[in-house]
């Protein structure tokens, strides 16, 4: 799916030379409408490479893209950490009266209400995290290795939540605590394959192989 959504990407951005403000703003609002009217009208579900889910979750590519760069401003941190909890209570009060979600399955019930939520949360989240110091190692050190834990999170979370037992009664008896154990033992593993990946495979995380020297 995010191969999919990488050639979306380059078709509907980079062929197109979308680079202002303006225009990215109009790419958000353009794949809102498509994906809307295709999830509305015609129920697109299970195509090859999951071409369906990148459609419908490309606006969080492209808003991705409009707003890259822009949470860096030391000066704005106290801004940014009152505007990340706001837009995270009022997603978490707006959630309470939406639909449940689930993308495996393309079931997003009011999908722009689904988008406002998951907009809100995201960012909200993204504020929080643009006010944490940089001067605190560890979560500098998660945020910048951040590919590694998208490309191989499934595979730790799948292991402890399927064929575990004690992760697995953990879940159903304490959800909460079951997850925040395994998010956090899933992060550290995931941590430990990028280091790998970047000695044998570094294209695979973003990070281009450094050339060596010939003698």
């Amino acid at each position: 799916m995010l191969f999919v959504t990488e050639l979306i990407a380059f078709v509907g951005v980079k062929a197109f030379r979308i680079k202002t403000i303006q225009q990215k703003f109009i790419t958000l609002l353009i794949s809102i409408v498509i994906a809307f009217s295709l999830y509305t009208f015609s129920g697109l579900r299970n195509l090859p490479f999951s071409i369906e889910t990148a459609i419908y979750l490309f606006p969080f590519f492209i808003m991705g893209n409009v707003f890259s760069g822009s949470l860096q401003r030391k000066e704005n941190v106290v801004k940014h950490a009152v505007a990340g909890g706001i837009f995270i209570v009022l997603g978490t009060l707006l959630s309470l009266t939406s639909d449940s979600v689930d993308y495996v399955s393309d079931a997003y019930g009011n999908y722009l209400m689904f988008i406002l939520v998951a907009t809100l949360l995201s960012g909200g989240f993204l504020l929080i995290c643009a006010s944490i110091p940089k001067e605190i190692k560890p979560l500098s050190y998660i945020g910048k290795n951040t590919m590694g834990i998208l490309l191989m999170h499934k595979f730790p979370i799948m292991f402890f939540v399927s064929i575990v037992p004690v992760t697995r009664a953990l879940i159903a008896e304490k959800p909460l605590m079951g997850a925040i154990l395994i998010s956090t033992v899933t992060i550290g593993l995931c941590l430990v394959a990028n280091v790998v990946l970047k000695q044998i495979a570094p294209w695979s995380i973003g990070v281009p192989r450094k050339s060596v020297p010939v003698r």
